[in-house]
């Protein structure tokens, strides 16, 4: 059985914070052989977002698991079947190009699932609170800047 953690990317480039699964302490995407690396942060609430829903069971559906390093799912992702049961969940049937040879599925304890995405709803949820700071002082500061050219 596998154990997943995680990272904390700090803001790169595109200026937000983004997460990077780690598989036995080995990036997500080099144990797996896919192409896109990270999480933003929206893309955390609860579990990863859901790419393909299954009608019949939220326990077995398409995730994103990782996306390109813009943090838009739409310019490239890598998706895979998350399927849980009582005590094991199952990341497998990687999307989009994939190295030969990689490892076809990671396996970790339900526990260990459950904790690093409670650990990473919160992160998540700290990040979007301080996005709405930011927003709200950004737009406070518009309203200022236009009552003074008010005649």
């Amino acid at each position: 059985m596998n154990t997943l953690s995680y990272t904390i990317v700090p803001p790169g480039e595109y200026g937000f914070t983004t997460f990077q699964l780690l598989v036995d302490g080995t990036p997500m995407q080099e144990f797996a052989g896919y192409v896109e690396c990270v999480l933003p942060y929206w893309e955390i609430k609860g579990d990863f977002s859901v790419a393909e829903p299954d009608p019949t069971s939220k326990d077995d559906c398409l995730r994103i698991v990782g996306t390109c390093d813009c943090g838009e799912s739409g310019c490239g992702a890598t998706h895979a079947r998350v399927t849980k049961d009582a005590t094991t969940v199952r990341i497998a049937d990687f999307s989009g190009w994939r190295r030969p040879g990689a490892n076809q599925e990671v396996v970790v304890g339900r526990e260990n699932y459950d904790r690093v995405m409670r650990e990473l709803t919160g992160f998540a949820e700290q990040e979007r609170q301080i996005v709405a700071a930011r927003v709200q002082a950004a737009e406070a500061l518009r309203r200022q800047g236009n009552q003074r050219n008010v005649p």
